[in-house]
């Protein structure tokens, strides 16, 4: 199922207990799918902006909706809905959806929440998590390193990038420590002749290094070693 069908099957749902709004200003311009004003069995006005996604590792599209929340534009509170697979939709996903919005509104642990996210999981249950900000938008470990995979590497020159929740990272083969990363797996790496996408993704940690130059692209990694979660 796509996602715009999706997100107009979970809008039509939705519908048919609350109030919504929705224009595609909202979401090209303010990254809001809809708007949900009054819970049709609830006589109180909420005003809650909502963007849905049924593709929960989508970083730049998180980001992007956390810098535009952040300007409290049209609505002071907001949820961004993660759909997760394997959640069906048309007979409870939609249900479900509704509950966290509800939380959301109501809940009292959650009422000082100006922007919140949410996971619909396919065993029938959600759970809100924090959103990072976009500007620094990965939480370090204790260690201060983070978890990723190596997505792309242009074995000729010697770099590549790392996908990790929050964006992605440029390195280079002078960033990474691990013998084994370096002699082994980079060299021997199934990569896409055209596109240079590493076919089978390298899960890596690493620093953040930040930009190293005010041109870069992304920022860069640094002490970039062979994962210890996987």
């Amino acid at each position: 199922m796509n996602g715009f069908y999706s997100e107009n099957l979970i809008i039509a749902k939705l519908e048919q207990k609350c109030d919504l709004k929705r224009d595609a200003v909202y979401d090209h311009q303010y990254k809001l799918d809809f708007i949900v004003d009054r819970f049709k069995n609830i006589d109180k006005l909420i005003h809650i902006g909502v963007q849905v996604t049924t593709n929960p590792n989508d970083p730049a599209k998180q980001r992007e909706f956390v810098r535009e929340r952040k300007k409290k534009t049209l609505v002071d509170r907001s949820l961004y809905v993660k759909v997760a697979p394997g959640v069906d939709i048309d007979h409870w996903g939609a249900e479900l959806i509704y509950n966290a919005i509800v939380s959301f509104s109501f809940q009292e642990d959650l009422k000082q929440k100006y922007v919140l996210g949410v996971m619909i999981n396919p065993d029938v249950t959600y759970e809100f998590f924090e959103l990072e900000d976009a500007d620094d938008p990965v939480a370090k470990e204790k260690n201060g390193f983070l978890h990723g995979t190596i997505a792309k590497y242009v074995k000729e020159k010697g770099f590549g990038f790392i996908e990790a929740e929050g964006g992605r990272w440029f390195f280079h083969i002078n960033d990474v420590e691990d013998e084994n990363l370096k002699d082994n797996f980079l060299p021997n790496a199934e990569v896409e002749p055209e596109t240079k996408k590493v076919i089978r993704p390298i899960y890596v940690d690493f620093q953040d290094g930040g930009r190293t130059r005010p041109e870069a692209v992304a920022n860069s990694a640094h002490n970039v070693r062979l994962s210890r979660k996987n």
